[in-house]
């Protein structure tokens, strides 16, 4: 391995623990744009108090591929804890949070 190389794996590993141990929050938005599935699971999830399961029944999927679904697009936002998508959502549909 490279010097660099070596650096980049120990920042890798360093942030991991980092994060592991809640002391910073490194999530950050990947610009990718969200599926009309996510951002509906996303938008059922933050305006109503169903579950993923009850989510899931809704919209005719197992409860494993909406929470599935929902952690890729927390992902693409940049979201590391759900308190955080009323202001994501708010940011990409221009709405009010």
């Amino acid at each position: 391995m490279t010097p660099a190389e070596v650096q980049a794996r120990i920042e890798q590993h360093l942030a991991a623990l980092l994060r592991l141990y809640g002391l910073i929050n490194v999530s950050r938005p990947t610009g990718e744009q969200l599926t009309d599935r996510e951002l509906q699971i996303l938008t059922l999830r933050v305006s109503t108090p169903l579950t993923m399961a009850e989510i899931g029944k809704r919209m005719f999927l197992s409860e494993n591929a909406v929470k599935s679904a929902a952690k890729v697009a927390r992902r693409k936002l940049g979201v590391s804890h759900p308190d955080q998508l009323p202001a994501a959502l708010a940011r990409i549909t221009g709405s009010a949070a």
